[in-house]
């Protein structure tokens, strides 16, 4: 009996040192598990955050300042002048504004009267810049509108013009011309 008691004692031992021992790996293992997942982690949250920044192309509150939605070949689709729209059969609104990438810009407008035949005016051509809400076309004549609404398929714009009547009276008017590309 007392060799029994012995080798139970000696098994106890081995049993519990070889429990010990795993019990270590697993306590090893868990703490690598764990520093593993820390790291893995702090990696996901570095590459959420250093997401690109789609907000700063954004413009601010009340502010156009996306020269790439500018861009296009844009088609005239209703012109208001002072409050009154244009009829659809215009000559005006057969008017097209191409603002290209490289700052330049070419405008194609067509004269001529309602119901009457359309004969295009020479081609304007230039430089622009947009500025907060502000475009400006530089060209032979330069001028400069506020801008209304752009989005990827709408450029609204509005200005104020002159006319001299043939008695030498300036008449001012405001404008208002909206695009589709």
């Amino acid at each position: 009996m007392l060799n029994l008691t012995k080798e139970i004692r000696s098994l106890s031992n081995i049993l519990t040192q070889y429990s010990l021992s795993k019990l270590n790996n697993y306590n090893l293992k868990f703490k690598k598990m764990k520093k593993l997942s820390l790291f893995i982690l702090i990696i996901a949250t570095v590459f959420a955050s250093c997401g690109s920044d789609d907000d700063a192309t954004q413009p601010e509150t009340g502010e156009v300042n996306d020269e790439t939605l500018i861009v296009g070949k844009w088609e005239v689709t209703s012109i208001v002048i002072d409050g009154e729209a244009l009829e659809a059969d215009d000559c005006e609104l057969n008017s097209t504004l191409e603002i290209k990438a490289d700052k330049t810009y070419e405008e194609q407008t067509y004269g001529g009267f309602s119901g009457g035949p359309c004969s295009p005016d020479p081609l304007i051509s230039g430089t622009w810049e947009l500025s907060g809400k502000t475009f400006t076309q530089k060209g032979d004549t330069s001028f400069s509108s506020t801008i209304l609404e752009l989005s990827a398929t709408t450029l609204k714009y509005e200005f104020e013009d002159e006319d001299t009547l043939s008695d030498g009276t300036v008449v001012t008017f405001k404008e208002e011309w909206t695009f589709t590309k």
